[in-house]
């Protein structure tokens, strides 16, 4: 739906089915290998710079930080921001990527406060989205400040009950503390959730093998792959456990199978 401004410039408009899609696929991004692809993405690509929307802006730069580009994503987060989207969940997710990539880009303390300066942000902006909870949890993750990134994990669990992504990072947290039962219980409840979503499959997987329970976690790995067949990252998984358990030859197949997926990249 396009709107007409005084100095003829054309910009779109998305519907609110629209915004609630890009919503979704930027909380999903990461475990979206197709993510280009996808319509909404593929369609803000095509406008010409002067008449995106901040949906738009959101997504551009959601996908050049899924491809490295983190410059890029710099400047077209911050574009989106410029529009000032009324939409509070919209302009969350844009100081939300502003917050990861100053995390991205992060060589010195300084940055690392900026990025969950931008992760308050967008808490503040919209305080029912369970996102930025989970953000800011991974970067005490990464600080390893588990207590307070399983405090905040948790919290975004009970804010959104129904999203599996708090919940698999409450699970990953738990697997690295070496919490086995704790981290099956967050697992199975995600993927209860969202049985389709790879990433709890690789941990799920993880935490089979540290149980001994070989063939579960082939199924897990099998599950990531059927889910995400064209994630090279799947493949060599399996195939690494194969060679764990000895079968080099169904290794092998899988190894092969993921440089091809690289070479296609």
């Amino acid at each position: 739906m396009p709107q007409q401004f005084s100095n003829s410039t054309v910009r779109y408009v998305p519907t609110e089915a629209e915004q609630e899609e890009a919503v979704r696929l930027v909380m999903y991004a990461e475990h979206n290998a197709n993510f280009a692809a996808e319509i909404l993405v593929c369609a803000a690509a095509e406008r010409l710079p002067e008449a995106r929307s901040a949906v738009d802006y959101l997504l551009l730069s959601t996908d050049a930080w899924q491809d490295g580009r983190y410059e890029q994503s710099l400047r077209l987060a911050y574009a989106g921001i410029f529009l000032t989207p009324k939409n509070p969940r919209i302009l969350a997710c844009l100081e939300l990527r502003l917050g990861t990539l100053f995390a991205d880009l992060a060589n010195e303390e300084r940055a690392l406060e900026l990025a969950e300066g931008q992760i308050l942000e967008a808490q503040n902006i919209d305080k029912t989205f369970s996102l930025p909870l989970i953000f800011e949890g991974d970067v005490l993750f990464d600080n390893e400040d588990f207590d307070e990134a399983e405090a905040l994990y948790q919290r975004a669990a009970q804010l959104n009950p129904a999203d599996p992504l708090s919940l698999s990072s409450l699970g990953y947290l738990y697997l690295e503390q070496d919490r086995l039962t704790d981290a099956e219980q967050a697992f199975r409840k995600a993927q209860q959730l969202q049985p389709t979503l790879p990433i709890v499959h690789l941990h799920m997987a993880t935490l089979l093998q540290r149980q001994k329970k070989w063939d579960e976690a082939v199924r897990e790995l099998q599950a990531a792959i059927e889910h995400q067949p064209e994630n090279p990252h799947h493949y060599r998984v399996l195939a690494d456990l194969f060679v764990d358990m000895g079968r080099r030859d169904e290794a092998d197949q899988y190894y092969e199978k993921a440089l091809s997926l690289n070479e296609k990249a």
